[in-house]
């Protein structure tokens, strides 16, 4: 027993473990598992509506897709040239990583989770700030080198430079999600700032 405050070690032990408790309540399972956050750099040869994202990043992420009649035989032959890492059928989970046993013909219901590909529309944001231009809807294309890439021209509305500044990417999984992206975030619908009446351009920021 700690005689100067009166608390045994059991009881001690108990406290510490009920506060890790709170803690990974608190913050660790706050976050998602379809995101990624990486230095950025630019890349003045893309488009302002692209992103360049680290292969080892899209190896890792998935979005997902479901089977249809109209998709099957295109999400085979994802399958088949290894480019997805798990199916879902009903309520169990299959991988179709290298070494997964047997082959796989996929039927409309299941849901396919594919890696990341060129083309794919995903969302950037540097934390702490919060305005409606801060949040951008980007065209993905993959690269070899190891950071995040955008077009300078952006760096003004998300506040970001390149001296080692980090941003998060998120990948919105749903048709739903990926619409409501498109709709509010793509940057053909920004070019237009919301902080002035006069109606400056968020391009010329930089």
């Amino acid at each position: 027993m700690d005689t100067r405050f009166g608390i045994n070690k059991g009881q001690s032990d108990s406290t510490t473990k009920a506060w890790l408790e709170k803690m990974k309540t608190l913050f660790i399972r706050k976050g998602c598992g379809f995101s990624s956050q990486s230095v950025i750099t630019g890349d003045a040869y893309k488009g302002v509506n692209e992103i360049g994202l680290p292969f080892e990043i899209a190896q890792q992420i998935t979005f997902e897709e479901r089977v249809t009649q109209y998709n099957m035989q295109y999400l085979q032959k994802l399958v088949d040239e290894k480019l997805c890492l798990t199916y879902r059928d009903g309520l169990s989970t299959y991988s179709l990583r290298e070494g997964s046993k047997g082959h796989t013909f996929l039927r409309p219901g299941q849901v396919v989770h594919r890696r990341i590909m060129d083309g794919d529309i995903v969302f950037i944001n540097r934390p702490p700030t919060m305005h409606k231009h801060s949040l951008q809807a980007l065209s993905v294309y993959v690269h070899n080198d190891h950071t995040v890439k955008i077009n300078p021209l952006i760096c003004g509305p998300l506040s970001v430079d390149f001296d080692g500044d980090c941003v998060h990417i998120f990948y919105p999984q749903s048709l739903v999600a990926k619409s409501e992206v498109l709709e509010l975030f793509s940057v053909e619908k920004q070019l237009l700032s919301s902080h002035s009446a006069t109606k400056e351009c968020i391009l010329d920021s930089f």
